[in-house]
This record gives structure tokens, sequence and C-alpha cells, in this order.
């Protein structure tokens, strides 16, 4: 009796079938092979990072000194450095600082506009790589200067600070496909200059997207629908251990994705083959098969969207917090890493912990404003436990003491140096009569009404009302509870705010602010939200939800989804 080897080789199909097989067994000993060798070189590169990492935080007074007056020195011959005498200033950082004053974006733009016109870099003896694009504080957009070195050195480093962490937490998440997403959009052109979001420069640049489960091509998927469909599905199919985002709000359309199209998402598990459901250009898709053609699905059944994940590494400080807390909740059996503090603008801090960061010391030359009204700028090794600053940074690409407009809380220390903890812009402040309301404040208050009360609150964005003196309260819970929007909920937020600012207090004892009221809104707000910001020009993978607003607008918009 012929064996089933044999039945095999006796027909074209059965020898195809087998060598389908034996290649997916060779596949998966390559795979395997590639992901010990690329655990092995994480562990000892980052091992050898986050040594050094620790070393520079023993004395960053003198390092910093060090950089500032190298990034003087290495600079004083490009045009921004003849103009402002960088060369005379090199030998004493502190005349540099005495001289040159505190500026916006605004302060540097008709120096970018230049570069950008003459396709060099007039603020930094640096190459001109690629500009970005991101958001500004007066509606205008920022077009942000970067150099290949950026990506070579100060990304690539923390890219293996990040992975690192990975690996600690979960040293079975990198033999796995890791689900990376980034910003997705194709290299375009800014007159001669090549502009590029810096994620997707930095998926595209760095080795990590050997480990990526994603396609490129699901990044460059315009319909949000299928965009996150397809990422649930591939990171399903991949039994992806760990996902990687800048904003957590995109594993939360993930799921949201997959729990909408249960059934579709089911069928292509279980069928192993996939159908354009959404309707994608036809270039996109094939690029999709061709991606899910060459996963392994031999053994994939019908399983829970994202059963596998075990370790979120995203955004997890400022108004990102609200979302990374639901994210918990929704994935219990996984933990929440913070991503780190970095920006178009520069990489700031390095990991060194799941939830302690300290500053790039040796990339990025760093001041820090007290927001209690001093107006001497503090240096890195001066911050005080628990106090909140507003950062000013210089770094070698052409930030000279560049206000961020971001505050930082200083929080621990590790050796010497300070640990930062992102808290939120400084445009996430409400001030009707003194009260001084800020965006971290209202969602610290509406946590503590979650824990007190046994809610779930999906969304929310806060407005004040001039008219009326006082706060409209937009609210999405998870759960139908209406009753609770007439006067437990607006109590238990007003108590909470209360302890939080004691000029809140101060205006509501007075009478001069009236208590807050809530507004119940539409299953699905958040949703629909997020989507109308997204037709209003914001980016999608970074989208932030600004949970203190005071923009007209925004109060006619969420009025609209009002029960």
């Amino acid at each position: 009796m012929e064996s089933e080897f044999e039945m095999d080789l006796a027909s074209p199909v059965g020898t195809r079938a087998l060598y389908i097989r034996m290649m997916r067994r060779v596949r998966r000993a390559t795979s395997f092979m590639v992901a010990v060798t690329a655990v092995c070189a994480i562990a000892s590169l980052g091992a050898a990072f986050a040594l050094r990492r620790l070393c520079l935080a023993v004395r960053p007074a003198s390092r910093q000194r060090r950089l500032l007056a190298n990034i003087l020195r290495s600079n004083a011959a490009s045009e921004y450095g003849l103009a402002h005498g960088f060369g005379s200033n090199s030998s004493s950082p502190g005349a540099f600082l005495e001289s040159h004053p505190i500026a916006d974006y605004e302060g540097i733009r008709s120096w970018v506009e230049r570069s950008v016109l003459e396709n060099r870099n007039l603020l930094a003896d640096t190459d001109l790589f690629q500009v970005s694009t991101t958001s500004g504080t007066t509606g205008q957009p920022k077009v942000i200067l970067q150099s290949r070195s950026l990506y070579r050195r100060e990304y690539l480093e923390y890219t293996l600070a990040v992975l690192f962490r990975i690996l600690c937490a979960d040293p079975r998440s990198i033999l796995r496909p890791l689900s990376i997403i980034a910003a997705g959009g194709e290299r375009k052109r800014m007159g001669a200059v090549a502009s590029a979001s810096a994620a997707n420069t930095l998926y595209r640049t760095s080795p990590v997207r050997r480990l990526a489960a994603l396609p490129p091509a699901l990044l460059e998927i315009e319909d949000p629908r299928a965009r996150y469909y397809y990422f649930a599905l591939f990171t399903t199919a991949c039994r992806s251990r760990c996902v990687a985002t800048p904003n957590p709000t995109t594993v939360m359309e993930m799921l949201g994705a997959a729990a909408r199209h249960r059934e579709s998402l089911d069928a292509d598990l279980r069928l192993k083959r996939l159908e354009n459901r959404f309707g994608l250009l036809e270039s996109t898709w094939h690029e999709v098969q061709a991606a899910w053609i060459d996963l392994d699905l031999a053994s994939n059944t019908s399983r829970a969207p994202l059963a596998d994940v075990r370790t979120i590494v995203t955004w997890t400080g400022g108004s990102c917090g609200f979302f990374a807390r639901r994210l918990a909740e929704r994935l219990p059996n996984s933990r929440v890493l913070e991503l780190g503090y970095l920006a178009t603008d520069s990489p700031i801090c390095v990991p060194l912990g799941r939830h302690r960061q300290v500053l790039a010391a040796d990339s990025v030359f760093a001041e820090f404003l007290p927001l209690d009204g001093d107006p001497r700028p503090r240096l890195y090794h001066e911050l005080e436990q628990g106090k909140l600053y507003e950062i000013v940074l210089t770094n070698r690409y052409g930030l000279y003491r560049y206000a961020m407009r971001d505050i930082v809380k200083a929080n621990g220390r590790i050796f010497g140096s300070p640990c930062l903890e992102f808290v939120r812009k400084t445009a996430g402040f409400s001030n009707i009569t003194g009260e001084k309301l800020s965006e971290d404040q209202v969602c610290a208050a509406l946590a503590t009404c979650e824990t007190a009360l046994g809610l779930s609150i999906e969304f929310f964005v806060v407005v004040p009302d001039l008219e009326s003196q006082g706060y409209d309260v937009f609210c999405e819970l998870a759960t139908s509870a209406n009753s609770h929007f007439e006067t437990i909920l607006p109590e238990s937020f007003d108590d909470a705010l209360r302890e939080l600012n004691v000029e809140y207090r101060a205006k509501r004892l007075d009478g001069r602010l009236r208590r807050a009221h809530f507004v119940p809104l539409l299953k699905g707000a958040g949703e629909r939200y997020k989507h109308a910001m997204l037709a209003r020009g914001a980016r999608d993978v970074q989208f932030k939800v600004r949970h203190l607003q005071a923009d007209n607008a925004h109060r006619e918009l969420l009025a609209s989804m009002a029960q």
C-alpha cells in the first residue's frame, strides 16, 4: 500500500501541497532562527544602551554643559549660528543662555521656510534629509527639518531602548511578529525637499520593521473602517504578543472594528482567505492579499481579537492616560508600558523602566520654566520633586531655546537624574474667573468619579460656558445610567475638583462659578468625534483627544451627539 508521502507525489496537486507544507516548515524554522538572533541582538544592544544611560544619569549637570558647548561649536558655521554669534558663545554656554531669548516655532518659521526653498538646513550644520509636518500653536502647521543622523543616532537608540523594555516585560513577544502601528503616508515633496511623517520614516529606516506583523500596505489604507479591521485581523492571525503604537485609541479602534465585524473576522481566520469587504483599491488589495498569503495560518482558527496580546507599548501620559486606563480594562491580561516622551521636533526622553524615563542628556539640552511664576529657568539637575515645568529644548538639528509648549513633572530620580513625566500641553487650560482649571485636573476628577460610583466612561470633553460661568461635561458612559447625570455625577465631579484645585474651590464657594453640567452623549459619540476631527485635518495615528476645549465649534459638534 502506498504511503501518504508517495500518494502526494503521485499527482501535481499533491506535489504542490507537499511543497507548500515543506516550504512553510522551512520558513517557520528560518523565522524562528531570525527571531532568536533578533532576541540576542536586542538583549545585548539594549543592555549596553541601558547601562550607558545609567552611566549618563550619574552626573547630568556636567554632561548637559558639555552638550550645549558642543551644539554651539558644531553649528557655529551655519547661517543661523553666524547670525547669532555661536562662535563667540561656544566657549561660554552661559553667555548663550543669557543672550538668546526663549522662543516658540514662530521665532524660527522664516528660517525653516528659507531652508525648504534652498534645500539646505540654515539653522544647523547638518544635512537636510526630509521635513515633517506637525500641528502648530497658531493654527498654521509646523514644518520640522530633519537630518539623517537624527534617525541613525537618536531615534535608533530610542527604538532599541523600547525593544529592550518589551523583551524584559515579555521575552516571548520578540519570538512572534510585533504589531507596530505608525503613521501612514508616502514620501512626498515640499519644493525640492522630501516630506514624510517622522513616525513613518522611523518605521521604514529602523531594523525593527523586519520583526513587524503588519505589512506597510495596511498603513496606507485611507478608509479607517478597513484600516482598523485589518490591523486587528493581522495582529490576531499572527498571534502577536505585543502591540506598539503612539496612541492608545488606535488599539481601542482595533477592538471596536473587530467587534463590529466579528463574523467577518472569524470567517477570514477560519477559512484562511480574505475578501475585499471594504472596496480597497486594486493595487492596495493585491499587497494586502500577498501579505496574507505569506502568513503561516496553519494553526489558526477562530479566536478572540487580540487574544494573544500581552504587552501594549503606547503613550500613557497627558490626555492619553484616560484611554490607556480603558485599554487596560478591555485587555486585562495585557501590560501597558509607556512608549516614552518624544516628539516630531526631537526625541526628548529615554525610557528605563515601566513608567520611568530620563532626559536624553547627551542628545538634547533642556531648560525648565516653573509654573509657579518664578521667571528663572531651571536646569535639568535643579528640578524639584513633584513640581510642574514647561520644557525648553536646544538640540543639534536647529532648535535653540525652543519652547515645546509641553508641561512635564519631575517624578523621582535615577541616580542624579530626575525622571520626567509628560502632563499636558500648555494649551490644556481654562480660566473663566481665575480658577485656572487644567486638563490633567479634569481627567483626574473624572477618574475619581469612576472609582467612587462604579462607572465606566468611554469618552468625554469638557467645554467652558462663559455666559453661565461654569463647565459643561459632554460624556459617554459604557452603560446606560442617565440618572447619574442629574445629581450624583455632577456632585462627585465637583467634589473631586474642589480637592484638586484650591482656586476652583474658592470660586465655587463665593458663587462665581456654577457646578458643572453633564450632557449625556449617544453611544459611539467618541468615534464620531474622532472622525470629525480627522475630517478637519487631524492626523489619525497620533490623534489625541483634548479633554478640555474652549472652542465653540467643539461645543456645537458635541451638542449634535447629545441624547
